[in-house]
Formats: structure tokens, sequence, C-alpha cells
């Protein structure tokens, strides 16, 4: 059996596709899939399926989907004291090989890592969960995330070997899509410098400037500024003057390290192309709450999808409510109360997972003012007022609850 998450969700059993049926049904599969051999509860699944509110027989529903599921999965669909557990083992779900994989070329040398990489690539056929119903939305971004990474070590390691060219092809298109991702822009700009296409690497190099100062109020990163800088001097590339790694670089964390005998800027060593440190909780975070002060709601919202992803990479449920409490703020902003009522109560659902309680008192806040919205005043009462409970929240947030729904104090 086996199952395929990159790309149109599918389940295939002895080389023939099985119909899921309803896009409840899908949501429960994966669901249970990504719970990686471990029970989720029935409530989650509830919270998941109905993010607006369950129906009074929502217990019924839930249980015709899994019989279904049961009847193509059989015993691998375990019913557990608390909820149910799929048992699927990584090798049969088509995004844990593309994690193995991923994992692997991240320490590998260049030449295993290339031909890594690119056969994991290649498991893709469409956009994650593709054609999944909305409470996917964020398990998706968070595997275009890591499809996007693979893009950039596949890059990376091409350009280090001397195949620029090739690391152009896998680059041009995703860079396109990703004007304000630096890590896919600097092996890009190496790489048409590499080939002697100096205008050309100039000219992304200026693009990509002018996208973050307009779009964060942001310069490029040291990066690809130490890059500009060597292209405008003419300078070789330290990590193209030998094929391979430059002597004495390591590839700890899959990122190359300059050599301490490497060309030096100012005194201190030239970063390599591509060799941008990944971005910060703190800094997605904060270059989402800028992006949304200044009514760029998409752009801040991707920013907070970002974060969720590196929450759940880091295995960090504080990242991740954090990421779910914004993007709930986010949808109220844009007038989508049923997507802010999905993160907030996914926000919630962490609750008991994390250190501390300010994004708590947020989502609740937000997920009130969902409620309200969607004419459900009852439920955003009690949202409110557990929300006003928490010195956390903030008293611009408290007061605008308060006049929003009315009291509560």
């Amino acid at each position: 059996m086996e199952f395929r998450l990159l790309g149109r969700v599918e389940l295939v059993r002895d080389g023939v596709v099985v119909p899921l049926g309803r896009g409840q049904r899908t949501v429960v599969l994966v669901t249970l899939l990504l719970a990686e051999n471990r029970s989720v509860p029935v409530d989650r699944l509830i919270d998941l399926l109905w993010a607006d509110g369950p129906p009074q027989h929502a217990r019924t529903v839930l249980h015709g989907h899994l019989s279904a599921l049961r009847g193509t999965l059989g015993d691998r669909l375990e019913t557990q004291p608390s909820g149910y557990r799929l048992h699927a083992p990584p090798e049969e779900v088509d995004a844990f090989r593309f994690r193995t994989a991923l994992d692997t070329a991240r320490s590998a040398p260049d030449e295993s890592a290339t031909a890594t990489l690119r056969a994991a690539l290649r498991m893709w056929r469409g956009p994650a969960l593709q054609g999944a119903p909305d409470q996917l939305a964020g398990c998706a971004a968070q595997w275009e995330d890591a499809r996007l990474e693979a893009t950039e070590l596949l890059a990376g390691a091409l350009v280090r070997l001397g195949r620029p060219g090739e690391a152009i092809a896998e680059l041009s298109t995703p860079a396109d899509a990703h004007p304000l991702r630096e890590t896919l822009i600097a092996p890009l700009v190496a790489a048409l410098y590499a080939t002697g296409r100096q205008a050309d690497a100039l000219g992304r190099y200026e693009r990509t400037r002018a996208a973050l100062a307009d779009a964060l109020g942001v310069d490029p990163g040291p990066a690809l500024t130490s890059l500009h800088t060597a292209i405008l001097r003419a300078e070789p590339l330290p990590i193209l003057d030998t094929v391979g790694h430059l002597p004495g670089t390591s590839r700890e964390h899959g990122h190359p390290r300059p050599a301490s005998g490497a060309r030096q800027e100012h005194g201190q060593p030239l970063p390599a192309p591509g060799d941008l440190p990944p971005p910060t909780p703190g800094a997605l975070r904060e270059r989402g709450l800028a992006l949304a002060a200044q009514g760029r709601i998409d752009e801040a919202s991707d920013c907070f999808h970002r974060l969720r992803a590196l929450g759940r990479r880091l295995a960090d449920p504080d990242i991740e409510r954090s990421a779910l409490a914004n993007l709930a703020a986010a949808a109220i902003d844009l007038g989508d109360y049923r997507a802010a009522r999905r993160s907030a109560v996914a926000a919630v659902v962490l609750s008991p997972r994390c250190r501390t309680d300010a994004d708590r008192a947020l989502a609740l806040a937000n997920l009130a003012v969902a409620e309200q919205a969607l004419g459900r005043p009852g439920p955003a009462r009690g949202y409110a007022a557990a929300a006003l409970r928490a010195p956390t929240l903030p008293a611009p947030v408290a007061e605008s609850l308060r006049t929003q729904l009315g009291g509560g104090r």
C-alpha cells in the first residue's frame, strides 16, 4: 500500500488508486497519516472537520468516515481509548520518504546529495495535498517549505560542483514565485555570475533588494550583500574556486561554511553564496507583525504560515501556536472568519503542550471575534471571558474585544 501526499492526495493499493470519496474523508486520512502512528483524539478530528462548529451528529458522521476508511485499510486503522491510530510505515508515505531523503542530503557530500535531492524532488506530482480541503492548508504549507529547502540544497551543491547552468534551471521558477526568499535568490545570483551573466546576476540582486525594501522595509542579508560586492569587484566566488568544497569547509547541518583562509571583507570571512541562515522564529514573527501593521495582510499571512511550518519542524508548540494566533488575526482582518476560527481553534488545542500563555489569550480573543461574526454569540461570550481573564492579553486587544462584544469585564 502507498499513501501519496506530494501532489493530489491518493491511496494506492496493488497499484490501483482507491477513491477516497468526500473531502472530509481526505482530511481524516491525512490527519491520521501525519500523526505518524500516534493516536489522534476524536475531538481533534471533529475540530478539523467542522471549524465553524460541529453538527449535532458529528461523531456519527466521523464514525462513518472511519468505517469507510477501515474498509480499505483493514486492521491498520485501530480504535484507541482516546481516538484512532493509523499504522503506516514511513516507507509507504511519499512525504516521509521525501523527508528522509532531505535529512540524508543535508549531511552528504555534494555529488551524492545532488543525486539524492533530484530523486526526492521527482516524488512530487504537484502542490502538496493538492485538491484537499482548506483545513489542510497549514500542513500543505509545511511540505511546500520543505520542497523549497530541497531545491535550495540542490542548487547550492550544483554551484559548488561547477554546474551553475543546472542550478539556474532548478532555481529560476521558484525564485520568481518567492521573490523575498533570500535562500533561493543567493544561489541563483551566484549561478548567474558563474556562467558569465554578470548583468543578470546584478539585476536579480537589485530586484530582490527592492522587493525586500518595499515589502518588509529591510535590506538583503549579509550573504547576499557580500555576494553582490564580489560581483561588482569582478572577484572569483570562493565557493567556485574548486570543484566541491573549499579546503577546510564543513557541511554542518547541511550548510557550507567558508574556509578559514577564505577571502575576507572588512576582516570577516565572506559567506559562501547560498549560505544564509534559516529565518529565526523571532524574525519571521516580527516581519509578519510589521507587514500586518502596514495593512499587507496577505504577505503577513505568508510569514505566519512559514512560522508555523518552522515551529512544526522544530517540534516547538509555542512557535506553532504563536503563528496560529496571528494567522487568526490576519484572517479576521481579511474578513475570513471561518479561517480565523480554524486557526484560533488549532492554537487553543495546542495549549496543553505549550510553556507560555501569551498567545493563548490572543487566540481566544480572535476565536471570540470569529464566533460573533459567524452568528454564535454564546460561544463568543465564553471565549471572550476566558481571554479577558488572561493577564497576558494586550490592553488594546482587550479594549477592542469589549467594544465588539459588549462588556465582558
